[in-house]
């Protein structure tokens, strides 16, 4: 299906859209695209009065040949209750959803875990800990990336082939994304304690990582705040990330107008953690 491009179909849906969102009762729209894709950004901020406001950043890792050998001093469990201790640690988080109860009852929440160093396993105040949830995005969805050489699609056949072959190591593999994939989504990353927390979410992405490969998904992603201390532990490749997506956001209400909402937005410093909405992603 193939259309001419100008004709006022994405500014017509738009509107429907939040046509639709007012009539279940939202007060606010907000929209997240590239921050490069002029024309998606000038039909939301220049027709539709949509605001900038905020910039998070979206790291990928690809999946490895091989899963990776995790760490023998971290323990992992997986927690089953998460949504209380995600209430407590994001409570004062932008857009944190209320009913995140709801988000991990979903057949897409593949799960909840939580990283420790297994000499603290007794420690109850001051033990370090890190925790994230996964989200199946491949169950909905898959990418591919096409017009690639065959030159390039052969360097990165040959480069799996060695990395499955290697005994006893999993080395950094470009994945295959010339043919339809899946990924998986971490959120909800958070890192607590002074004893090298950043190292346990880093093996806890590591956990989330071979859980992708036995899905058969080629990346994992998740989305940070610009600002995130975190992301200095994050396994990603720069060639596949975006150090900036943007976010823009449209009051619906009478109560308020979109000078308003950006003259009270660009005097609040942007927060340094986010939790995305995986239902966004």
């Amino acid at each position: 299906l193939t259309c001419d491009r100008r004709l006022g179909i994405a500014l017509a849906l738009v509107k429907r859209m939040e046509e639709w969102c007012r009539e279940q009762g939202a007060m606010y729209s907000y929209i997240a695209t590239e921050k490069d894709n002029e024309a998606s950004v000038n039909l939301f901020t220049k027709r539709l009065e949509y605001v900038k406001f905020r910039t998070p950043t979206i790291l990928v890792q690809p999946i490895y040949a091989k899963a990776k050998r995790l760490n023998s001093r971290v323990r992992i469990v997986e927690v089953k209750q998460s949504e209380e201790r995600y209430r407590e640690v994001f409570k004062k988080v932008e857009f944190f959803p209320k009913d995140v109860d709801a988000i991990m009852r979903s057949r897409l929440h593949k799960g909840t875990w939580m990283a420790m160093w297994k000499d603290e396993e007794g420690i109850r105040d001051g033990r370090s800990w890190a925790m994230l949830s996964v989200w199946m995005c491949n169950e909905i969805f898959k990418l591919q990336l096409k017009g690639a050489s065959w030159r390039v699609r052969g360097v990165v056949s040959i480069a799996r082939l060695l990395g499955r072959l290697m005994p006893g190591v999993s080395i950094p593999t470009p994945p295959d994304v010339f043919r339809p994939f899946g990924l998986h989504l971490a959120y909800g990353l958070h890192a607590h304690g002074d004893r090298s927390s950043g190292q346990l979410l880093t093996e806890l992405l590591w956990f989330a990582h071979n859980l992708a490969k036995e899905d058969g998904c080629a990346v994992l992603a998740t989305e940070l705040g610009s600002g995130d201390p975190l992301k200095p532990h994050v396994p990603h490749w720069s060639s596949l990330s975006c150090d900036e997506d943007l976010w823009c956001l449209k009051c619906l209400s009478s109560s308020c107008t979109t000078t308003s909402m950006e003259t009270s937005w660009s005097t609040t410093p942007p927060p340094t953690s986010i939790f995305v909405d995986p239902r966004d992603f």
